[in-house]
């Protein structure tokens, strides 16, 4: 079940009311009333000092309270924006309001917002306007009183929420609302359940004065309010004055504005004087249709954080709870994990290093002593701090380490560079021979030799092939043409850095062709890149 307050504070005087229960059947658990005297020195200390006292022992909620204002200091305004969005709204409200408020500077106001309706690419807005120094009093006051205000509103708006929850808003008529305080008479205009515009006008004078001076206002709204749709209410809250109700304007009686039920309030409260504080308690229950956001900018709610501060404490407990017990449970399964890894450590140097003690041999037959005492030194180290897992990673190190260096003892050094195959280079050429089959038909080797060739400044390291052929054919047009394709597919090779082209020489008979001295540079290292063996 929620519980709400609303409080407005005057200048001399203030109203509280808890609501309990929901926006469909509030009911009022409490309303008070108090004031000061009218010629007080402090009337905000004093006005402090009066609402703890009234509320002293009482059980008032204090996380949802709604401060009502005057709305004498606030100024009221119309806006159009070619844009709905609300957030966009925010951002440039109060620069393109700045001009309809010459009176005061921009930076010393809070704006609020109200839309009237929106059409998807325009919006209609009522803007009001506080200056920030008077609002930041009251809440001041509430605050220490111990009511600080979860959001501030001014009169119009409770009072429209109000009549929304007597169910006086017609969507078939249109509504005048006022609300009257001590020098100061506020005006709201709803028009088809919708609030079309509000204002506020000063009251001078007392009795007959006071009283024609409000009907001529009354008279004014209702004649410029320029409805969609009949009058057919005009409702009155606040404190009141003799001659008002029951007063037609416009064949519309004036009536006041009583949104409770019957029982709600204790016997010789007036209603009226408790409409305000009830429509701001309602709000904050999430009813009514206008939804005022004064505490923002400077204002914005600063007790956030310390409404925060237990549930964020219960939190951070219950997370150090769910983290110790983590921890524990971490802890439970370490530790038989610990006490293999350490078996393993030890099973693994007595089966390197062997016990000589128990004349048990080792696997290493002749370990370095570099190798013995670092195995012993991470084996006898038993404290707590000891990484088990990290001695048998350095272990590993120094044995390669000093497989590293049998291997480069042995010659299998990889970082030494081994000179190229020759007798590689030599099978590379000659089995092109092969690959051509019978394309260089019938052929003879008479001299083939290769030797390696170091790099020089010009040249890399490589091999030299030399070969002395005879190609046989029905002539020495066809042996030429077979010499050529080989020439070519070897030239093609990727190994093949040269290939030098001998002279020929015909065979006795036109059988043939003799070719001497063919010079071919082959690089191996090619071969290594492309994952072929020498």
């Amino acid at each position: 079940m929620a519980r709400t307050c609303g409080i407005r504070i005057g200048r001399t005087e203030f109203e509280l009311l808890v609501l309990d229960g929901s926006v469909k059947k509030p009911s009022v658990s409490l309303c008070l009333r108090g004031e000061i005297p009218a010629d007080s020195e402090d009337p905000l200390g004093d006005l402090t000092s009066a609402i703890k006292e009234a509320t002293k022992g009482l059980k008032l909620p204090t996380d949802e309270v709604g401060l009502v204002v005057d709305a004498g200091s606030a100024a009221f305004r119309s806006l159009t924006l070619p844009f709905d969005d609300p957030a966009k709204i925010e951002q440039v409200i109060k620069f393109e309001i700045e001009s309809q408020l010459p009176q005061w500077n921009i930076d010393d106001v809070i704006i609020d917002f109200h839309t009237v309706n929106s059409t998807g690419v325009e919006s209609h807005l009522l803007v009001t306007a506080v200056p920030t120094e008077p609002l930041g009093d009251l809440i001041e006051v509430a605050t220490k009183a111990g009511l600080e205000p979860f959001e501030a509103e001014v009169e119009t708006s409770a009072l429209v929420n109000a009549a929304w929850s007597a169910g006086v808003l017609t969507v078939d008529g249109s509504q005048v609302l006022i609300n009257v305080t001590d020098d100061t008479a506020c005006m709201a205009v709803v028009d088809g359940g919708a609030v079309r515009s509000m204002r506020a006008a000063r009251l001078t004078g007392t009795g007959d004065a006071s009283r024609a001076r409000l009907m001529r206002e009354i008279m004014r709204t209702v004649t410029g309010m320029q409805a969609s749709t009949p009058l057919d209410g005009i409702y009155i809250a606040g404190q009141s004055i003799d001659g008002v109700i029951g007063e037609e304007v416009e064949d519309v009686i004036i009536k006041n504005l009583e949104p409770f039920e019957n029982g709600d309030l204790p016997q010789g409260t007036i209603p009226s004087n408790f409409a305000v504080v009830f429509g701001a308690a309602l709000g904050r229950m999430g009813g009514g249709i206008m939804k005022p956001h004064l505490r923002r900018d400077e204002l914005a709610f600063s007790g956030k954080l310390e409404r925060l501060e237990l549930p964020l404490a219960v939190l951070a407990l219950l997370i150090a709870a769910v983290m110790g017990i983590h921890y524990v449970v971490l802890q439970k399964e370490i530790t038989p994990l610990e006490q293999d890894l350490h078996k393993w450590l030890d099973s693994s140097n007595r089966f390197m290093l062997g016990v000589p003690k128990e004349g048990q041999p080792g696997y290493i037959g002749k370990p370095s002593d570099t190798l013995r005492l670092q195995a012993d030194r991470l084996l006898a180290d038993t404290s707590p701090e000891a990484d088990d897992f990290l001695a048998l990673r350095q272990i590993e190190q120094t044995l390669n380490k000093e497989i590293k260096a049998l291997k480069k003892n042995l010659g299998q050094d990889s970082d030494i560079r081994q000179p190229q195959s020759a007798f590689g280079a030599m099978t590379r050429v000659l089995n092109v021979l092969d690959e051509l089959g019978d394309d260089v038909g019938y052929f003879a080797i008479r001299e083939a030799s290769s030797m390696f060739r170091p790099a020089r400044s010009q040249s890399p390291d490589m091999v030299e092939v030399s070969v002395n052929m005879v190609f046989f054919a029905e002539n020495d047009v066809v042996a030429s043409a077979n010499w050529k394709r080989y020439f070519a597919e070897v030239e093609a090779k990727p190994w093949c850095i040269d290939i030098v082209e001998p002279g020929t020489d015909s065979l006795d008979g036109n059988v043939g062709i003799s070719v001497s001295g063919i010079k071919i540079k082959v690089d191996m290292a090619v071969l290594d890149e492309m994952g072929e063996a020498r």
